[in-house]
Order: structure tokens, then sequence, then C-alpha cells
């Protein structure tokens, strides 16, 4: 005769060996590949990438320098960056497609603000704070007002860069001040 310990220890060993069999065959079906196929989706792009740096390196004469491959590398790491940033936003199960708009305007109106000659920490502060408040507003129609964050994001974008525009930046390419040269010095390497 078992006892009500023993019975709850049977249950309980049931369904942990329930779960370990759904998890087990969900794990075997993403795993599944077709016959003959060794490749994941991470092989193909990591060979699409080597096709690509490969054919550039026999097309273009001066792709293998040694200034093109900093600047290369200087350019995806706005990218990489960006993406990290991406990343935590997708981990919490949501999306964000305003992130390049807000990036963006807030470094544009913060160049902008140095070379009207606002100091750099004070304008670097300014397009901080901007994009603290941009994201508070996105917050508050994605939590509060349940607008869906695609749909809400995907709108701001739009607004963020007409307002920036209109409103912050008068230029569409804004060069950045000599007399900065601390900023100049991190972003060149």
């Amino acid at each position: 005769m078992l006892g009500k310990h023993d019975l709850r220890k049977k249950r309980g060993q049931s369904q942990s060996n329930t779960a370990a069999t759904g998890r087990n065959a969900m794990s075997d079906t993403a795993n599944r590949r077709p016959a003959g196929s060794v490749l994941t989706q991470e092989a193909i792009v990591f060979l699409i990438f080597i096709i690509a740096f490969v054919g550039f390196a026999f097309a273009l004469g001066g792709f293998l320098t040694i200034d093109n491959i900093g600047s290369l590398l200087q350019n995806v790491s706005l990218l990489g960056i960006l993406s990290l940033a991406m990343g935590l936003v997708v981990i919490g199960r949501g999306i964000d497609l305003s992130i390049v708009a807000v990036m963006a305007i807030t470094m544009a109106w913060s160049i902008s603000l140095m070379n009207l000659g606002y100091s750099l920490p004070l304008a670097l502060a300014a397009g901080f704070l901007l994009a603290l408040l941009i994201g508070a507003i996105q917050g508050i129609l994605i939590a509060y007002v349940e607008i869906p964050a695609l749909f809400a994001t995907l709108a701001m974008a739009s607004v963020i860069y007409g307002f920036g525009r209109i409103f912050l930046v008068e230029q569409d390419i804004i060069h950045l001040s000599t007399e900065v040269g601390a900023l100049r010095a991190l972003g060149s390497g």
C-alpha cells in the first residue's frame, strides 16, 4: 500500500518524465534537417560572407589594404552596437523599428550642437536626454496605451526623423567640427 508521500513522489516522476519526453520530442523536431544536409543557417551565412569577401578581394584592387579593412571594421562596429541593443529588445520579447532613426537624429543633433559652439559634454548629454525622452514616449505608448510595439516603433521612427529634420538638424550631412578632438580620436580608432 502506497502512502500519500509515495503517491506524490510517483506522480511527480510521471509528470517530469512526460515533460522531458515532450522537450526531447520538440528539440528533435526543431533539429531535423533535410536528408543529406549538413549546413546550418549559421554555416550558410558564414559561407556567403566568405564568398563575398573573396569575390571583392579579386574584383577590387585595394580591397585587402589595411586602411580598407580598418574602415570596414569601423563601419561594422556601429551595426554591432545597434545589434546588441536590438538583441536586448528581442530577448525581452519586443521589437524596436525606430532604433536607427533614434541613433541618427540624436547623434546628428549632438554634432550640430557641437558645431554651433556648445561643449562636447553638453552636446552629448543633450543627445542622450533626447534618446531617453524618445524611449520613454515609446515605452508609454507600448505599455500603457497598449499599442503593439511593431506599430508604435514603426510610427515613431517616422515621427522622430521628421521632427529631427524639421526642428533639430538643418542639413542631410553633418560634418564634425575640428574642435572636438577627443571625440574625433575616439571615432577614428
